[in-house]
C-alpha cells in the first residue's frame, strides 16, 4: 500500500482528533470506563472536565467538531512542512514538527495571545485560562503527538491488511 494521500491523512486526522475528544467526554459522563487510569489527575483533563469547565460549557458535538477542526488545521500545516513518515528517520522529524506546530497552533485559539483569532472564547476562558500559556502549549503539543502516533499506527496497520 502506498502512502495515503494528503486528503486521506487530513480526513483521518479530523476523525481521530474528534473521536479522542468524544471518548474523553463519554468517559467524563460515565458512558465509557474512566480514563483516569491513563491520564491520572492531569491538569489538562481536570480543566476539561471540572464543573463549569470546557465540557460543561460546550455541547458535545461542538466540542468534537472544534477538536477535529483544530487537528485538521494543525495537520495541514505539518504536512506542508514535512512528508508523512515512511521510516524511522522521517518519523523523528515528523513528530518533532508535529509537537512544535501543535504547540504553536494553540496561539490561534488562546485569547491570552495577540495571535488569537478570537473564534474560540469558551476554550480560551476555561481550558487555556486554567492551564496558562506555557502549560497549554505543552499539552497542545502532546495532543498533536498522540493524534499523529495514532494516525501512524492506523496507517501501518492498514498496510498490513
Amino acid at each position: 500500500m502506498k502512502t495515503p494521500t494528503r486528503c486521506t491523512l487530513l480526513t483521518l486526522t479530523f476523525l481521530i482528533t474528534g473521536l479522542f475528544d468524544a471518548a474523553l467526554q463519554l468517559a467524563d459522563r460515565g458512558w465509557l470506563p474512566p480514563v483516569t487510569w491513563i491520564v491520572g489527575d492531569s491538569d489538562w483533563y481536570i480543566a476539561l472536565t471540572k464543573e463549569g469547565g470546557y465540557f460543561d460549557r460546550h455541547t458535545a458535538l461542538a466540542a468534537i467538531l472544534l477538536a477535529g477542526i483544530a487537528g485538521f488545521g494543525a495537520q495541514a500545516i505539518i504536512l506542508s512542512l514535512v512528508d508523512f513518515p515512511s521510516g524511522f528517520r522521517s518519523s523523528f522529524k515528523f513528530f518533532l514538527v508535529t509537537f512544535i506546530i501543535s504547540a504553536l497552533f494553540g496561539l490561534l485559539m488562546n485569547d491570552a495571545y495577540v495571535t488569537s483569532t478570537k473564534l474560540f472564547p469558551i476554550i480560551s476562558n476555561t481550558y487555556y485560562r486554567d492551564l496558562g500559556k506555557l502549560r497549554s502549549m505543552v499539552t497542545d503539543g502532546e495532543s498533536g503527538l498522540i493524534v499523529n502516533l495514532t494516525l501512524l499506527i492506523l496507517i501501518r496497520y492498514m498496510r498490513l491488511l
